[in-house]
């Protein structure tokens, strides 16, 4: 059961959420991705069925966790920090620049 199930299907729908139960309005079966899968392709996945979370499940379709957009965009983050540190931290200010070295 995502927010967008919750949007679409109770809200959108009028429907009352207190007589609304889970399984009438989940998405039953969710696109999901491996968990040794890239994350470049968990994100063609997300922009292909136009989602932002996608289950995570083993190769038994154990379910492990859930990758979220934010997920994908915190780790990104993350990662352009370090790039900037190393940017930074080179000598003479040129960011290492090849023709500066």
């Amino acid at each position: 059961l995502s927010d967008r199930d919750l949007a679409i299907r109770v809200l959108g729908a009028a429907l009352d959420p207190r007589t609304t139960t889970v399984a009438g309005v989940m998405t039953a079966w969710p696109a999901t991705i491996q968990q040794d899968a890239p994350i470049d392709v968990a994100v063609a996945e997300m922009k292909a069925r136009g989602c932002r979370r996608l289950p995570v499940v083993t190769d038994e379709d154990k379910l492990v966790g859930i990758l979220s957009l934010d997920d994908i965009i915190a780790n990104v983050a993350d990662e352009l920090g370090q790039i900037r540190q190393v940017w930074n931290c080179h000598p003479n200010g040129t960011g290492g620049n090849k023709s500066n070295d």
